[in-house]
């Protein structure tokens, strides 16, 4: 018997009978949350054992409700780390019928595939990981869907602001802008508090640029600086925000 190739779907079964579990539901769940999840993520998200996961995913993959990203070749070793799931057209029609209500956490679903997968990748990792931690310390995790809703203005997570800046050479720079981040979630605390958290995933931006025309962690750091001055997460229904930066331990 030929052995099935981990990124292509096992023929004739794409009609085939089977039983839909709960275990199948929460992952298509998951991924229609989080566009991208990893195996083990999903694991952690859904409670239930590895084993029962990977074989919902399998069963899932190959009828075709779920894909695997082939970019994830380029810049993953998956024969040692964890398969890269998304959730496709076929997915979200079958959960819409199971499920008629489900949260979105990322800003847009578009079925064609994203400009930089890795970054978006991180994201949707990042977040999923804030979620557990969340949940771990006793708090309850708000999606972005439910701040979303909230919002008094279209587009609301792109923000305009105006920033400057005089560098070490003393050029002085002023800059017209806007910044829209990679993630938003919030965070209810036991007490009854909130908070409003925007994420920003750092993969390859500079630290310290030599002009404010290109992006970078200092344009991101002063861009959200002139929002707080201008409170412009009011439209966001919260005064104040805070900053996760991922990724700039090893930078």
């Amino acid at each position: 018997m030929p052995r099935r190739h981990r990124l292509t779907p096992e023929k004739h079964l794409k009609h085939a009978p089977w039983r839909f579990t709960a275990t199948d539901k929460a992952v298509l769940t998951r991924l229609a949350q989080y566009r991208y999840l990893k195996s083990l993520t999903l694991q952690k998200l859904t409670g239930r054992p590895i084993a029962t996961v990977n074989y919902s995913l399998r069963k899932l993959f190959d009828r075709r409700l779920i894909d695997k990203p082939h970019r994830q070749v380029e810049g993953f070793n998956h024969l040692n780390a964890p398969d890269i799931y998304e959730i496709n057209a076929r997915g979200r029609r079958w959960l819409t019928e199971e499920v008629p209500e489900v949260t979105t956490l990322s800003r847009t679903h578009t079925e064609g595939p994203p400009k930089h997968f890795a970054h978006s990748v991180a994201i949707c990792d990042a977040l999923a990981e804030i979620e557990l931690e969340v949940a771990t310390a006793g708090n309850a995790f708000i999606p972005a869907a439910t701040i979303l809703a909230k919002a008094t203005v279209p587009n609301p997570l792109k923000m305009p602001c105006t920033i400057e800046h005089t560098f070490p050479n003393g050029k002085h720079e002023r800059l017209e802008t806007f910044i829209i981040p990679d993630g938003v979630y919030g965070v209810r605390y036991p007490d009854g508090r909130s908070e409003l958290v925007f994420l920003e995933v750092e993969r390859c931006n500079p630290r310290n640029p030599q002009t404010l025309f290109r992006a970078s962690l200092l344009r991101k750091t002063l861009s959200y600086r002139a929002l707080r001055e201008a409170e412009t997460a009011r439209c966001l229904g919260k005064k104040s925000f805070g900053v996760r930066f991922i990724g700039l331990s090893d930078r």
